[in-house]
């Protein structure tokens, strides 16, 4: 009984370990969406860094290039489009501080590349008033002695910088999050197939423990089948009755004595071919001796289809299992009637 249960509990505990590794699975690849996820978060905010550069890298040429235009031309019309750039660079460089808040490195850059837009920005009001009270010559002279293009070369050189910054950043984020996949994808392969190893392995134990079974009950029922063909040419009535005392079989004689069916007199119903000065006693003994599993043996009459009473000695013993659990008991009744010398007591 002990083993039978130590194997219940192996294949209850070998599921449980299957479903708890399958569970162990999804959270890792619930981590591994996480993961991937994230990666996309950081491509897509370097990106969104590289693209601020580069606006304000292109709204400081157009600053340069409006001033140009309006030297050469004095419309007021390229005034107009470099204040727009002009604050489209001061935008620019906040969302740039911004995004790069977690940034040290990046976060260095920032004071020089504002400087050198706001000189920018001061070169281009001062070539804006020269223009005006001086002429194009004046101003085109100072545009082209002026320190114009080394400013947008230094801007461009802290840009470039800060672009690399990111693609670097970009590049061990990436290979980070693959081996972060590639070790998820291993826990996820390894889990699985020990997940489905437990179970297949708990599986086959269910199936052989079944197949175990099947040929133990085919054996049993064999054993059976030949018990009650030799049962059936003893000289004694036999009976079996389960582990509780209730009578499911008789064998030929007994139906031969009594005229009887296994309907009529299956489980208790034997009472009623007792004598009734006897079958109180013989109840109260024999009930006696099923609760207790001792051996029980008794002297009565039993009347046969005849309608006559003939006494019996009558012995029943318990069976058991291998784990001593009562299974069944096997009695039989012994005609004792020329010898007419009834047992009182019983070895209960």
């Amino acid at each position: 009984m002990k083993s039978k249960l130590w194997r219940t509990w192996k294949i209850r505990l070998a599921f449980g370990s299957a479903i708890l590794i399958l569970l162990a699975v999804g959270a890792v690849s619930y981590r591994g969406m996480v993961v991937s996820e994230e990666s996309d978060r950081w491509v897509r905010h370097t990106h969104e860094v590289i693209e601020n550069l580069q606006d304000l890298l292109f709204a400081l040429k157009n600053v340069e290039s409006s001033i140009r235009g309006f030297v050469l031309t004095g419309k007021e019309s390229y005034v107009e489009t470099l204040r727009a750039s002009s604050s489209r660079t001061v935008q620019d460089q906040i969302t740039i501080r911004n995004l790069t808040v977690d940034n040290p490195t990046q976060q260095r850059q920032l004071p020089e590349l504002a400087e050198l837009a706001a000189h920018k920005m001061q070169r281009a009001e001062l070539l804006i008033a020269l223009r005006r009270s001086k002429g194009p010559q004046e101003a085109a002279e100072e545009i082209r002695n002026g320190p114009g293009q080394q400013i947008m070369d230094e801007v461009e050189a802290i840009v470039r910088k800060m672009q690399g910054e990111e693609l670097g950043l970009l590049a061990l984020r990436i290979a980070n999050s693959k081996r972060r996949m590639e070790q998820t994808k291993a826990l996820l392969i390894l889990g699985t197939f020990q997940a489905v190893l437990i179970a297949a392995r708990a599986g086959w134990t269910v199936r052989r423990d079944s197949a175990a079974r099947d040929l133990a009950t085919e054996a049993l029922r064999e054993e059976e089948e030949r018990f009650h063909a030799m049962a059936n040419n003893i000289s004694q009535l036999a009976w079996m009755a389960d582990e509780k005392g209730s009578i499911f079989w008789y064998n030929q004689r007994w139906f031969d004595y009594t005229g009887t069916t296994l309907e009529e007199v299956a489980g208790w119903g034997w009472q009623k071919l007792h004598h009734p000065d006897h079958v109180q006693s013989v109840v109260d003994k024999i009930s006696r001796c099923f609760q207790s599993g001792e051996v029980w043996e008794d002297t009565f009459p039993i009347r046969g289809q005849d309608g006559e009473y003939r006494w019996f000695l009558s012995r029943a013993v318990p069976t058991f299992d291998a784990e001593g659990k009562l299974l069944r008991w096997f009695g039989t009744h012994t005609d004792i009637t020329d010898r007419r010398r009834p047992r009182q007591n019983s070895h209960c």
